[in-house]
């Protein structure tokens, strides 16, 4: 991106290996940056240590955080609108049947007398596993059949 010329008044106090290096490395960063890397280099920092500090104080390094914060607090926002949202939506209440007042799917397929003595055995079922009692082998038999 910089000219090799332009950044000579900069790299003039390092040391030639260090001139070298910059000058290569002017080609992919701004002048900015090569004058931030530069005064680094001359506080005593490496080439590495100055590379990372200038990306971070002048590079895209600072739009790139920025960025992300925005990003966090875009998918925190959009989580607790999902729960809120989610607390709102009512669920659908289970077709039932009116004249038994069981579920219909759990009486589906079944006609007259076979459908009654279904729902009356699920009932019993309900009221001995709601009293807390033992419900014999014998009615999940009946049931399956």
């Amino acid at each position: 991106m910089v000219k090799v010329a332009s950044i000579k008044n900069i790299i003039k106090d390092l040391k030639p290996r260090q001139q070298k290096t910059m000058r290569s490395h002017a080609r992919h960063h701004s002048l900015k940056h090569m004058r931030s890397m530069a005064t680094a280099i001359k506080k005593g920092r490496t080439f590495g240590q100055a590379h990372r500090s200038a990306m971070r104080s002048v590079g895209k390094w600072v739009v790139l955080q920025q960025h992300l914060h925005y990003q966090k607090w875009l998918i925190r926002w959009d989580t607790e609108r999902e729960e809120q949202v989610a607390k709102k939506r009512k669920r659908r209440k289970v077709a039932r049947d009116k004249e038994l007042d069981l579920p219909k799917k759990y009486l589906s397929g079944l006609k007259g007398g076979k459908r009654s003595a279904r729902a009356s055995l699920i009932k019993s079922m309900s009221r001995l596993y709601k009293s807390g009692a033992r419900i014999p082998a014998s009615m999940f038999k009946s049931r399956r059949k």
